[in-house]
């Protein structure tokens, strides 16, 4: 017997009885073997269910991506046969209809001589707002549609001919938001890479990478593929 025991809690003497009915609460709360190894087994199945899902998550990563640049392509090949113009000043008044917009586009291509009949300029508007140059004129960005890309590449091969510099014209690709924010990303990147001659976008609007040592261009969608290709360099 154990009389005479004092708990810090109560005066009155605690029995052996009283102490085995503590003894076996306390045990109830403590875990067995038995508990533990079941509780490993459960984390066990969680971590594996985790890690599965994990798993799919970046597959449908994957297959977002390609849907993107898929759904990307797409639009870019919608705009295949367009240019942007900057330098054919916009009208003070700002009256200017699709059709005198249309008729200065093909008063340039008679001037550079190129062959484009004027049946295979399909279009030609302003977009965006109007906007200082670095010499302080006016400039809005036309934008022209052929009615074929191999209309769309004479013009655009005339770009650095010596008429387009004096009346300081610039003609660029009708490259996506994205397309074109990724050759900007792109730019700044090469810039660390001392091999990298230039990156830019083909008369195709595929973006290219061209190293100095080389004439092969390397194409890429984004910069994940141009990871690839300077790390492989």
């Amino acid at each position: 017997m154990m009389s005479g025991y004092n708990t810090r809690n109560r005066k009155d003497t605690v029995t052996f009885a009283d102490l085995i009915e503590l003894f076996d609460e306390k045990l109830k709360k403590i875990a067995t073997k038995e508990d533990i190894n079941e509780l490993k087994e459960i984390i066990e199945n969680q971590k594996k269910k985790i890690d599965k899902q994990q798993s799919e998550i970046e597959s449908l990563q994957t297959k977002v991506r390609h849907l993107e640049n898929d759904n990307e392509s797409l639009e870019q090949y919608g705009r295949r046969t367009c240019l942007r113009l900057i330098g054919i000043p916009p009208p003070e008044n700002g009256n200017e209809t699709g059709e005198d917009c249309l008729k200065k586009v093909q008063d340039l291509i008679q001037e550079l001589a190129v062959d484009i009949p004027s049946s295979c300029v399909d279009r030609a508007h302003r977009i965006g707002k109007p906007f200082k140059r670095r010499d302080g004129s006016t400039a809005q960005t036309i934008i022209v549609k052929f009615t074929t890309w191999r209309h769309k590449t004479l013009l655009y091969r005339k770009r650095n001919n010596e008429i387009c510099k004096n009346k300081k014209l610039q003609m660029y690709l009708d490259l996506t938001k994205k397309r074109n924010g990724i050759l900007k990303d792109a730019r700044e990147k090469v810039k660390n890479f001392s091999n990298v001659d230039f990156v830019f976008a083909n008369v195709n609007c595929q973006l290219c990478l061209k190293f100095k040592d080389s004439d092969k261009s390397h194409y890429f969608n984004d910069l994940d593929d141009l990871d690839v290709i300077l790390d492989h360099e």
